[in-house]
Order: C-alpha cells, then structure tokens, then sequence
C-alpha cells in the first residue's frame, strides 16, 4: 500500500496525505475476510497481546499478506 511518488514522510501531513484511506478500507475488508481483525483507523497502532503465540501471530501474518494480495 505504498503510495506513488512519495518521499518519506516528513511531518504530520505527508503521513495523511500518504494514507490512502480507501486502499486501507480495501486491505481492511479483505482481511476480515481473511479472518483477522482490526481497528478500522488506519492510524491506530497494532497491540499483539500475550495470549498470542508465535504460531497465531504467523497464522495472522500469513493470512494478512493474503490479504494484501488480493488487494492489488
């Protein structure tokens, strides 16, 4: 989900309009699909928690580049 033409952010408005909220409800929707589930903000930050495992945290890694594949 990288956007085109677009340097490293380098402050708060090169991240939102570097965002690509649309590609992200895309990748959002079909890792539900894909059974794992998120906040919907994509600025939000991911917290594995300690009831996740290696194995499940590699399932969900798996099932999101899945995900991300179908999104192109």
């Amino acid at each position: 989900m990288k956007s085109e033409g677009l340097g490293p952010p380098q402050d708060y408005r090169d991240v939102v309009r570097s965002a690509l909220p649309d590609r992200f409800i895309q990748f959002q929707h079909a890792a539900q699909r894909a059974g794992v589930y998120f906040h919907p903000n994509h600025f939000e930050p991911w917290y594995p928690s300690t009831a996740h495992t290696e194995a499940v945290i590699d399932e969900a890694l798996d099932r999101l580049s899945s995900a991300a594949a179908d999104c192109d």
